[in-house]
């Protein structure tokens, strides 16, 4: 399969957002902004065909979306 620009770049930016997270020390409100995108990211390269696996979900302690 070749991926597109689209996804090329939908890739590049789950590993940005992947590279934050492990590199963070504590917690900060930009993580569930981060996390969100991430979600929509991988669902639709997902959509598209792709096996990605979600992590850094933002979830309420009932495990509803944090938005």
């Amino acid at each position: 399969m070749v991926n597109t620009p689209e996804q090329e770049a939908a890739l590049a930016r789950i590993a940005t957002i992947d590279s934050w997270f492990e590199e963070a020390s504590g917690w900060g409100s930009w993580m569930v902004a981060m996390a969100n995108e991430r979600e929509r990211l991988v669902d639709q390269l997902n959509y598209d065909g792709f096996n990605l696996t979600h992590k850094y979900l933002a979830r309420t302690a009932s495990g509803g979306r944090v938005s």
